[in-house]
């Protein structure tokens, strides 16, 4: 079982059922362990692999992903439930299907209208899982506070004020720091 702790919700999307999320919200004091029927639950039904779609159609101010415009939580949530996938959405506006007819006719003008966001946004908000990673645990062991290396690195990225601080004697006044 694998458990991750983040609170940005996006991370909602690895939920399977050997992984689960434990959500932080406003810190460890409103923190929440996501399996996937939590998930299914705090978006009203919406599964772990509709998230996407979801924040397709919704977007996501908080990382700048546009949805479509006039379409909120209520209305994303209801799309995906009957329609299941931004995909399939589409493809009936495309078939002109009586199915997708049913719906609010300036739903569907703004569903047109927006079309290409709504993909964006899907592409934008989805985390990548068809990739491997070359990782070797042991690589990351601790192997003990390497100065002169930290400063090196410090400098190059630009944080010249830690680079100075980096000394045996500041990080004593300044443990916080590492």
């Amino acid at each position: 079982e694998v458990i991750v702790v983040s609170g940005d919700m996006d991370i909602l999307q690895l939920v399977n059922q050997n992984t689960k999320v434990y959500l932080l919200k406003r810190g460890i004091k409103e923190a929440l362990l996501c399996d996937k029927e939590k998930v299914e639950e705090i978006y009203q039904g919406i599964s772990v692999n509709q998230l996407a779609d979801y924040k397709g159609l919704k977007g996501d101010p908080s990382d700048d992903v546009p949805g479509v415009p006039g379409i909120g939580e209520k209305r994303a949530i209801a799309l995906i439930k009957e329609f299941n996938s931004i995909e399939e959405i589409y493809n009936l506006i495309d078939k002109k299907d009586p199915q997708i007819n049913k719906l609010d006719p300036k739903i569907l003008e703004k569903l047109e209208k927006y079309r290409k966001e709504a993909f964006l946004s899907k592409e934008l908000v989805s985390i990548k899982k068809d990739f491997s990673i070359d990782f070797d645990l042991k690589e990351t062991y601790w192997r003990g506070f390497q100065e002169e290396e930290a400063k090196k690195v410090f400098d190059k990225f630009g944080f010249h004020s830690l680079a100075k601080r980096i000394s045996k004697k500041d990080r004593k006044e300044n443990l916080s720091l590492f």
